[in-house]
């Protein structure tokens, strides 16, 4: 919990999530759409890229900060939005190491 209130900070590996932006709360959805590019991106970086699309504009987000994405400010209506991203992952995750 910081000076902000509640944030957490999630690693996105199934980038499926991007195509059900619209069941996200509506502040998860912004902070997704409005995460800043952190500038340090590499060569090595362009295929690992979040590349997205939302309403007919692409999203190119950057991958060099460990594919985390940080939600500050979460509130009560966030967390059902959370909870879909977390279970997402751990669903993908199990697939993979099967």
């Amino acid at each position: 919990m910081g000076r902000d209130g509640m944030s957490i900070q999630v690693r996105i590996d199934d980038r499926s999530i991007f195509d059900r932006i619209d069941g996200l709360s509506q502040n998860i959805k912004n902070q997704i759409l409005n995460a800043v590019n952190c500038g340090n991106c590499s060569p090595k970086c362009e295929g690992k890229k979040y590349k997205f699309s939302y309403e007919e504009v692409k999203y190119i987000k950057c991958h060099f900060l460990c594919n985390n994405f940080s939600f500050h400010n979460i509130d009560i209506n966030d967390i059902g939005s959370i909870m879909d991203i977390i279970n997402n992952e751990i669903a993908y995750k199990q697939t993979r190491n099967k």
